[in-house]
């Protein structure tokens, strides 16, 4: 019976439970839906992080990572790479050489970070080859071409098929150098990629620096990058002599991004409940207010108190329970239609590539968020029901039922 007259006093003032119903329900979609696109930004960052270059795992020689000079590379790096191979966890493996050096065109140069490719392997760790805008990736049986980032071609004032001189110093000493033909341009997403780093062929780059010239780093994906630290530790554990390193610390800005994106989405929720609870607490009030000499005379002709409060306590939870169904169902509606098509930042795209973002973002929410979503809404519909209810069991019938 009271969930039944409960019931029927919500809709006694259809237009403002309406309003409050449309409130939660715009509320719950809005945060929900916030909160997928940070995690969309933030997964769109990781994926830039890991797939375009720096894989799930890097192994270095300790004195490369420290001073970046050629000649410290990894010893025997084919026994190495086998071995890791053979590891249960990793899905593909390849080996890079690495040089800084100076890359210069006819009007200008500037500093460059090279590296050598073996371009098939390449393919089967990062998606690099996706990024190319401008000619091809690089073309089998073709000698000394170079992939270069659509930044640095603007900055050197070159384009497809232009010609550029490398220009860094080889193990021995002694100063390398070689004119490259842009096969490829590429653009990542990443301004500072960009900028900074070309790509040539493994084996141009061993006729430029010997044969003896080896690799200076070794990247891998895992088949779940769950994985990863286990995958880590047994490297490490094989080879204690190299430094094996994570995308996470290889890249730890966008790792201390992805540790604190789940403690974000809950500033975020917070924030929405708290708006979601001065909503139901304003209305409610109002509702108790005008129902001063009916609440009044309820209690006059033998209502208590606990009565009310229940009444008053499931006319707020109810109207709640009704938005919130509506609201869950939208923000999971647009974050996997947008999930799915994304969602284009194109007229912020500079500012973003500088921070390493992408322009497209696509949003996403674990499915358990919903959940808890839920629960926090009814937990924010009890408490906010808490008040309203507690000045409809003060009012003191006599006074109550005189009041106009």
């Amino acid at each position: 019976m009271l969930l039944k007259i409960a019931w029927r006093n919500i809709w006694r003032k259809k237009t403002r439970s309406l309003i409050i119903i449309f409130a939660v329900t715009l509320g719950i979609w809005a945060g929900l839906f916030i909160s997928s696109f940070m995690a969309g930004m933030i997964n769109e960052m990781m994926d830039t992080s890991i797939n375009h270059y720096f894989s799930h795992i890097q192994v270095h020689n300790p004195d490369f990572k420290g001073n970046n000079e050629i000649q410290f590379t990894i010893k025997d790096p084919l026994m190495v790479m086998n071995t890791i191979e053979h590891n249960s966890g990793v899905q593909a493996i390849t080996m890079r050489t690495v040089a800084f050096g100076m890359a210069s065109s006819p009007s200008s140069a500037a500093g460059v970070k090279t590296v050598g490719i073996d371009p098939a392997r390449e393919n089967k760790v990062t998606t690099f080859s996706q990024f190319v805008k401008e000619g091809t990736y690089f073309t089998n049986g073709k000698r000394n071409e170079v992939l270069i980032g659509k930044k640095l071609a603007e900055k050197l004032h070159i384009k497809l098929r232009s010609k550029i001189i490398l220009t860094f110093a080889a193990p021995d000493g002694n100063i390398a150098s070689g004119a490259f033909r842009v096969c490829g341009i590429y653009k990542s997403g990443n301004t500072q990629i960009d900028a900074a780093n070309i790509f040539i062929n493994r084996q141009d780059m061993n006729l430029m620096l010997g044969k003896d010239s080896g690799y200076h780093e070794i990247a891998l994906t895992l088949k779940d990058a769950k994985n990863i630290d286990l995958v880590k530790a047994d490297i490490q554990k094989q080879f204690p002599l190299l430094k094996t390193e994570t995308w996470k610390e290889l890249s730890p800005e966008t790792a201390t991004l992805n540790d604190y994106v789940g403690f974000v989405l809950w500033i975020l929720m917070s924030v929405m409940m708290i708006g979601l609870a001065f909503a139901i607490v304003n209305t409610m009030l109002m509702a108790v207010m005008e129902r001063t000499r009916e609440l009044g005379m309820l209690m006059a002709i033998g209502m208590n108190k606990g009565r009310t409060f229940s009444m008053i306590m499931i006319e707020t939870i109810s109207l709640t329970f009704v938005g919130c169904p509506p609201g869950i169902f939208i923000a999971w509606l647009t974050t996997t239609y947008f999930g799915k098509h994304g969602i284009s930042l194109a007229s912020w795209g500079k500012g973003m590539e500088n921070f390493g973002m992408s322009t497209m973002v696509y949003p996403h929410l674990e499915n358990n968020l919903y959940f808890q979503v839920s629960i926090l809404v009814f937990i924010t519909a009890f408490l906010s029901a808490i008040y309203p209810s507690l000045r409809a069991i003060r009012l003191k019938p006599a006074e109550a039922v005189r009041k106009i």
